[in-house]
């Protein structure tokens, strides 16, 4: 019934050449997840509840040897202890139905592509930095109270809409 995940990145990069200086840098993230899955705990059909924590360390390499907005490296960011999701969800009608509440982040749900997953640097990463800087209350890597429906008409098809604490104050 608990479902626990750990993930540990390093973003490894060095200039070599151009910048400020010259450097290498490894900025590092660790994550525990844990998903409890109420059906198999209590009964609860299509019930679950998702906790994620994570650790950043290390230092920029944008920052302190190059000198550009964009950070090469997207695992640098809230270096530090965080909570990034605390929440409920429940499916219905055969998991065609979707709903959940309770801090995450909308980038999460909302502008992002499982194919920027592969880019290091920030400017295409999972959560586009741009965005964040666009639209300064859009949350990312933290959980802000939210809450999201979805609905898949096919299997191949979903209709999504989420409220977010857009509060751009909410990172201080």
């Amino acid at each position: 019934g608990i479902t626990p995940r750990l993930i540990l990145v390093t973003d490894l990069a060095g200039n070599p050449r151009g910048g400020r200086s010259q450097g290498a840098t490894a900025p590092s993230s660790f994550e525990l997840s844990l998903l409890f899955d109420l059906e198999k705990i209590s009964g609860l059909k299509g019930g679950s509840i998702f906790v994620s924590f994570s650790e950043r360390w290390g230092h920029n390499l944008s920052r302190e040897h190059i000198g550009n907005t964009f950070s090469t490296q997207q695992i640098h960011g809230f270096q530090t202890w965080r909570v990034l999701d605390v929440s409920y969800q429940q499916k219905l009608f055969d998991d065609r139905v979707e709903l959940r509440l309770g801090r995450f982040a909308a980038m999460d749900d909302f502008l992002v592509s499982p194919y920027n997953f592969g880019f290091m640097q920030n400017a295409f990463c999972g959560n586009p930095f741009g965005i964040i800087l666009s639209a300064p209350g859009m949350s990312a890597y933290y959980g802000t109270w939210a809450a999201l429906g979805k609905v898949k008409p096919t299997k191949r098809s979903y209709v999504m809409t989420g409220i977010y604490n857009g509060d751009p104050k909410v990172r201080e």
